[in-house]
């Protein structure tokens, strides 16, 4: 995997998981209450999950030859409007909402019942469709290849993990240390508004480098077109 774009994915993963969704909301429902056992649990179904989505789907997708032609170009043009529609839809939506939607989802986690709640977790990973298609179309388009070896999903797997325990621990940890105390609706209402300014700005990016000589080699549209110095080099052969 190429080190530029590697990076720009795990950049743009970053800013995914800073933005608060169901998930994230669940969690600091439940540290609202110290319910830390639960929150391991619940993590526990959602990270299965999304491990086996990531094996699945990305050696699914390498089942297409190296360089399948124009299949690049397609995937950026969906990889920009996926970033670009969940920064608006991040935009348009009210807080409010999101933190219904949790608390219903959260009282649903019965304190008790670990299994129920590692199975809650892992169908909320199952029920989120932006999550198959940021893997069969971010990840490839951005990092420029739809062939992945065991190891490469491996190691994607575990940098995406590693970067959502991160971000989640220090959402949640402060919580269940202070509680109600330190994280105010305004102040995450806030951090929602420049994350998904951010998405948008993402998949405007990665729509541009649609339109860079480089994405279109990539893609073979250019196979049939010689490279500058080679026309250069075909006049001087005319000539002799």
């Amino acid at each position: 995997m190429e080190l530029t774009g590697l990076s720009t994915l795990l950049f743009a993963i970053l800013i995914l998981m800073l933005k608060p969704g169901a998930v994230m909301l669940t969690s600091m429902s439940l540290a609202m209450e110290g319910r830390w056992r639960s929150i391991l649990a619940f993590w526990g179904g959602f990270l299965t999950l999304h491990t086996c989505s990531y094996y699945f789907f990305l050696t699914t997708l390498s089942v297409l030859p190296q360089g399948y032609g124009i299949i690049f170009l397609f995937m950026k043009a969906i990889a920009s409007v996926l970033f670009v529609v969940l920064g608006v839809k991040g935009l348009e939506s009210h807080y409010a909402q999101d933190v219904e939607s949790s608390e219903i989802l959260e009282k649903k986690i019965e304190k008790k019942n670990y299994l129920h709640t590692f199975m809650m977790g892992g169908f909320l990973q199952i029920s989120n469709p932006y999550d198959y298609v940021f893997i069969l179309t971010v990840i490839p388009a951005v990092l420029g290849k739809t062939s992945f070896t065991f190891l490469e999903i491996t190691v994607l797997n575990f940098l995406v993990i590693g970067m959502g325990v991160l971000i989640n621990a220090l959402y949640i940890i402060p919580i269940l240390k202070f509680r109600e105390r330190f994280m105010s609706p305004d102040l995450l209402k806030n951090i929602k508004k420049y994350t998904s300014i951010m998405l948008i700005l993402i998949g405007l990016y990665i729509f541009s480098t649609m339109f860079f000589r480089g994405a279109m080699v990539s893609t073979e549209m250019f196979s049939n077109v010689l490279d500058p110095s080679q026309q250069q080099n075909a006049v001087y052969m005319k000539k002799e």
